[in-house]
């Protein structure tokens, strides 16, 4: 039981570890073409996280981040040209966040070397242990979802 422990611990550290490293590794390649990591995420979860527009609450819920934080983020994407900030038609106290068609151009631009990207983080993992990888990180991520969710409410 204390091997398994000890187990538990170094994982933990070691996903906060991952976290910090793959932050800085993102963050100095979207750097490139003055982006970071976290707007990144924000362009993300508008993209697929969603099947119409998301209001600022919702992208925050979808990133486990505050509602100031994805606005923030939103108003420097949308100096950018790479997001607008809209009214909801429904309820103009809303603000809906919307990716525009610069920023699909300009993945679709960079879609190699995204790949090259990729490549070079998970090409240490053969396509069976990325899949083992995929389930296993599935999993903790539902049950760390419930225990979010249940702080958060």
């Amino acid at each position: 039981m204390a091997e398994t422990n000890r187990k538990v611990f170094d994982v933990f550290g070691s996903i906060f570890l991952l976290s910090q490293k793959l932050q800085y590794i993102t963050d100095y390649e979207l750097g490139k073409h003055n982006l970071t990591t976290k707007q990144f995420l924000v362009l993300a979860a508008v993209d697929t996280a969603f099947e119409n527009p998301p209001t600022l609450n919702e992208v925050a819920m979808v990133l486990s981040t505050s509602r100031q934080n994805v606005k923030q983020l939103a108003n420097q994407l949308e100096k950018k040209s790479f997001m607008e900030l809209v009214s909801d038609p429904s309820d103009k106290r809303k603000v809906l966040l919307k990716t525009t068609e610069k920023n699909r151009l300009f993945w679709d631009n960079h879609a190699k070397e995204n790949m090259v990207f990729f490549r070079r983080l998970f090409g240490d993992l053969t396509n069976d242990e990325v899949e083992q990888l995929y389930l296993l990180l599935s999993k903790l991520m539902a049950s760390f979802d419930k225990f979010y969710y249940e702080i958060r409410g």
